[in-house]
């Protein structure tokens, strides 16, 4: 399981999808994407994640604190 995901990610993998939809149902995909990054972005845990050991340093992919939920919330 996964336990946490970056609300960039799903922009990225909802961006490859855009092309796929028409009409009405793009303009709702286009709605949903950033709804499900926003909602990403409130159900994050406060924590480090994804820490990875590269030439003796350590490199954070995901930090989440509270300075983090707010600016996450005001800009997505």
């Amino acid at each position: 399981m996964i336990d946490w995901m970056h609300p960039a990610f799903i922009m990225i993998v909802g961006a490859f999808f855009v092309p796929v939809f028409k009409g009405s149902l793009k303009k709702a995909y286009l709605l949903l994407v950033p709804f499900l990054a926003f909602v990403a972005v409130v159900y994050s845990q406060h924590g480090i994640y994804w820490v990875i050991n590269f030439l003796g340093n350590e490199l954070i992919f995901g930090r989440v604190d509270r300075l983090s939920l707010v600016l996450g919330m005001f800009l997505l």
